[in-house]
């Protein structure tokens, strides 16, 4: 398969990789400049044919070279200031501009770019890249607002009440190295500059409005945002647990299939150009439709893949060329990393830029009944060989960053995939027609009704297959994995090569290999909640087993040489002989007094707290359990792994 832009691509990548690990602007200039050189002296080389062909089998070099130090420069460009937290101590005020903004339940969060740091004295330092995360209770300010406030910076970690780590990371990769947190009435509003991406979150903040004074049911409203508008902040967690659960997560995040799904209808609407003989025109119109559409969203790096796709198709087809996805994948690809390098270690663009890599390589050559002759058995094939690919070019990425893979996936995609399509399609028209002033009432009863009986088979989906199985897999057995893909991919995409088929098949085996070593850890056990009562998931040789706890009552367990004990009742109820120390103290909303009536009966280590019990009282208890000396934590906030 033809990819000229495989080599540049390539080297691109390895340039911003050398840059992340410490490569200089310098060394990026260096490296161009002789790439640079190397492409003049091939050219006038070229100028004698016999030179020119002793030397054409070099001529990659300077593609590497110029390629390679673009990617260094442009990482350098973009990369994060950081001066250090104990630099950044002595500035006493802050200025900057709000790029977005979140409403969370703990208070509101925005995204603000610092411009200038001020020192005690007056000193002024200018900052480029400089992107913190500001907390606050209550902002009032809006999205491109400049404004001043103190310089209380912090590094980004991970939440010592949360057992849900890799948040720091996650925000380091993205350049958010610092957070702040001040009141509102710290922050001076002394300025405004518009933004064309605070243009694109104000047509949105719009749209969404518009949805959810619509006449659908307030969850239908948040799932149409989530899935038309990409805003996932108002979607209910029980509900991404489902979908995770089931494997069908991607139907949440805006990707290929919900920008195929708008290019759709919008060549339908656009159809009446043909009878004037304006295809192209139409062609044009729905590139620029799509790349819009992406705009509204966010250029999200999925969304923004899948528009650049989709024009160079576009353009294909405009110049009556035949389309090669995989290139068109590459430059889509290459696009965002020049304007955005830290999207390389972005999870979402990895996911989609490698369930894409599996569906151009693997779903036509897997694909074997004749799309002519059986052409609707193609399509059920097809819709079939797709999950199954997209998961098992990916799973291996899946597992590494979230530890977790879903036993049910190929279930819940085969039966929502088709039908997702059809759903979001109507959801669009019931907006489209009250837009319009009018009341389509049997419309709105008709999606709400859709959706609950999804939520309904995703959840049943979920809890019929156990839930995602939770697996540790080291960064080796990526990279093997993804090699041996990739060998696979060549070998079913060129001639036959028995080398590329034995040397994708050892390099399966090694990347199994350091896996079942990682699993080979001990017992790995998952503290969690499943409706009233706590419950302890055992992981041991790949097999999980749930433990239920007994209600009112007092119960305790002993597993990977921990002690978990429940207290689903008063210490009023015990034994007043009752004496024990454990290592995890799991208190529900049964336990309705202090920590003081638990002196001397039992001692705990760690005190978390079942999801059933009231805020108000989850921090009372956490007070209480930090004057003790006692480390108190939420269970709402996610799991907790006991590990031996």
């Amino acid at each position: 398969m033809a990819a000229p832009m495989l080599l540049p691509v390539l080297a691109f990548i390895a340039g911003i990789a050398a840059s992340i690990y410490g490569a200089s602007m310098l060394a990026g200039a260096v490296v161009t400049g002789i790439g640079l050189a190397a492409f003049i002296f091939i050219q006038l080389i070229r100028r004698s044919p016999l030179a020119a062909f002793r030397i054409i089998r070099y001529q990659w070099l300077w593609v590497i070279l110029l390629f390679g130090g673009m990617g260094i420069c442009i990482y350098n460009f973009h990369r994060p200031f950081d001066p250090g937290a104990g630099d950044l101590s002595k500035y006493q005020a802050a200025v900057g501009c709000i790029r977005s903004i979140s409403n969370l339940n703990s208070g509101d969060r925005a995204d603000v770019e610092v411009y200038r740091l001020i020192s005690a004295s007056g000193r002024q330092v200018e900052c480029r890249n400089f992107r913190i995360i500001l907390s606050s209770d209550a902002l009032s300010k809006d999205v491109d607002d400049i404004i001043a406030f103190p310089a209380k910076f912090t590094p980004v970690a991970d939440n010592p009440d949360s057992f849900l780590k890799g948040y720091a990371s996650m925000m380091r990769s993205r350049g958010y190295l610092y957070g702040c947190r001040v009141s509102d009435r710290c922050i001076s509003r002394i300025g405004h500059s518009t933004t064309v991406m605070g243009r694109s979150i104000s047509i949105r903040d719009c749209l969404a409005e518009g949805i959810e004074k619509s006449g659908l049911s307030r969850p239908v409203t948040q799932f149409l945002i989530a899935v038309l508008l990409g805003d996932r902040a108002f979607l209910d967690p029980d509900l991404r647990k489902d979908f995770s659960d089931a494997g069908i997560s991607h139907v949440l995040a805006l990707s290929g299939m919900h920008i195929a799904i708008i290019a759709s209808i919008f060549m339908w609407l656009l159809f009446p150009l043909n009878f004037f003989g304006l295809f192209r025109v139409r062609l044009l119109a729905v590139g620029l439709l799509i790349f819009g559409y992406s705009f509204i969203t966010g250029f999200s790096p999925p969304t923004l893949r899948a528009s650049i796709m989709a024009f160079c198709m576009i353009v294909c087809v405009w110049l009556e060329r035949k389309n090669a996805a995989w290139n068109s994948l590459l430059i889509a690809l290459f696009i965002i990393l020049l304007f955005n390098p830290l999207a390389l270690t972005d999870v979402g663009l990895q996911l989609s830029f490698v369930c894409v890599a599996s569906l151009i390589f693997f779903a036509g050559p897997l694909n074997s009944i004749d799309h002519h002759m059986h052409p609707r058995l193609y399509k059920a094939m097809g819709l079939l060989i797709c999950t199954m690919v997209a998961t098992f070019g990916s799973w291996m990425l899946t597992a590494y960053y979230f530890h977790s893979f879903p036993s049910v996936f190929l279930i819940a995609n085969v039966a929502v995939l088709p039908l997702f399509p059809l759903f979001l399609s109507i959801g669009i028209l019931y907006l489209a027609i009250a837009a319009a002033g009018f009341d389509a009432w049997w419309l709105g009863r008709l999606i709400d009704w859709c959706y609950s009986g999804f939520r309904s088979f995703v959840g049943a989906v979920g809890d019929y297959g156990g839930g995602p199985h939770h697996l540790e897999v080291p960064l080796l057995s990526v990279f093997l994995w993804l090699g041996a893909i990739a060998l696979l991919a060549w070998y079913l995409n060129s001639r036959p090569r028995k080398p590329l088929l034995v040397s994708s098949l050892l390099l399966f085996i090694l990347s199994m290999t350091p896996l079942a070593f990682a699993g080979d850890g001990g017992e790995r056990c998952l503290v969690k909640s499943r409706g009233r009562k706590p419950a302890l998931t055992l992981c041991r040789a790949g097999t999980e087993r749930e433990i239920g706890f007994p209600v009112n009552v007092l119960s305790s367990v002993d597993i990977c040489g921990s002690r978990v004990v429940s207290l689903d009742c008063n210490p009023d109820l015990l034994s007043r002989d009752t004496s024990l120390e454990c290592d995890i103290l799991i208190l529900t909303r049964s336990f309705t007094r202090d920590m003081d009536a638990l002196s001397g009966r039992i001692k705990p280590g760690i005190v978390l707290l079942h999801p059933m019990m009231a805020r108000r009282r989850e921090a009372e208890l956490k007070a209480q359990c930090d004057s003790l000396g006692i480390r108190c934590l939420p269970l709402r906030n996610g799991p907790y792994m006991i590990s031996r």
